[in-house]
């Protein structure tokens, strides 16, 4: 382009832009805007309209490469997470043993063989999930991706993680001695590493819950899937389907079940809990500036004595000392 042609160029881009900006003052707000934005894409469509063909040429060849090589991704992760023989195998069994425990329920609900088989094949199935779940991870994580997403979720989790077990935590040291945990520095660190495997699963099992929606949809998708009902028979292609729903439901099981502990009494946990909490926090030392015991200091003029007990089973005592007494 020469001087000429440049400068008239810009000359005409300058002119435009000014008689759409003045056309567009000169109308109300919504109308001039829409003026304004159309004449704006009218300009550059007029400097594109000479290279116009060879952009969309070039855009479809790249949307091609893209497309070409997301179907050999796809490829290649159906290839990595397809079942092992010995795990397809647990999948039809589980899923058999489900099959005739629903049907053994439903002609004897209430009877012996109704009441266990059921339950006995869905811990089976979720046994078979879980074992997929596992091999699905192992898979993930030797690929370069996974790898990545591992660390994003392993940084950001780690997190999560701590403040639910220290949460869990507070909330457990204060069911059992019914003082401020924060009295038993000691004994809160060992109970948050002891809950931190809970905090995980629970942290799992929300982003489970959370992927079980679009996982109803891909399960849809696959059993629309008539090419692969040819050519695997529809028992696999059902199989299948349900793989993304059952092995989300993993973490749910398992999270579930583990919760449910905490409605139990535990007693020999209990005792434990306290004789660590006895054994990290308590120290003999003079109580109130007066006689010496086994004694943790709970504010400036408190302090929880153990006043009997031995291995499991301990007393205490809260002691309020009088004003200037607590020792400093």
């Amino acid at each position: 382009m020469t001087p000429t042609s440049r400068t008239r160029c810009i000359a005409a881009i300058a002119l435009g832009w000014a008689l759409v900006a003045a056309i567009a003052y000169a109308l109300n707000d919504a109308f001039g805007a829409c003026v304004f934005l159309a004449g704006v894409t009218t300009l550059v469509l007029w400097r594109v309209v000479p290279r116009l063909r060879r952009l969309l040429r070039a855009t479809a060849d790249d949307l091609d490469r893209r497309r070409r090589r997301w179907r050999h991704a796809r490829a290649e992760w159906a290839k990595a997470f397809s079942w092992p023989i010995w795990l397809k195998l647990s999948w039809y069994t589980a899923a058999l043993l489900v099959g005739v425990s629903l049907v053994l329920t439903l002609m004897n609900p209430t009877g012996l063989i109704g009441q266990v088989a059921m339950p006995t094949a869905w811990r089976f199935l979720m046994t078979v999930a879980a074992m997929d779940l596992l091999s699905m991870l192992r898979v993930g994580a030797r690929r370069a991706n996974g790898k990545a997403v591992g660390f994003v979720v392993a940084s950001v989790g780690t997190a999560l993680v701590a403040a639910l077990a220290l949460s869990l935590a507070r909330k457990l040291l204060f069911t059992w001695t019914g003082e401020d945990p924060g009295a038993f520095p000691a004994a809160l660190t060992l109970a948050t590493a002891v809950l931190v495997p809970v905090g995980w699963l629970a942290l799992i099992a929300a982003v489970s819950a959370i992927l079980m929606v679009p996982m109803v949809f891909a399960t849809l998708w696959q059993m629309a899937n008539t090419r692969r009902m040819d050519e695997e028979g529809g028992f696999h292609t059902f199989l299948v389907a349900l793989r993304p729903i059952l092995v989300c439901s993993v973490p749910l099981f398992l999270f579930t079940f583990v919760w449910s502990w905490r409605a139990q009494d535990w007693p020999t946990l209990r005792g434990l809990g306290i004789t660590a909490v006895v054994a990290l926090d308590y120290w003999e030392r003079p109580v109130c500036r007066a006689a010496r015991g086994i004694a943790v200091r709970l504010d400036d003029s408190h302090y929880s004595v153990v006043v009997g007990g031995h291995n499991l089973d301990w007393r205490f005592k809260t002691v309020a000392c009088a004003s200037g007494d607590a020792a400093r």
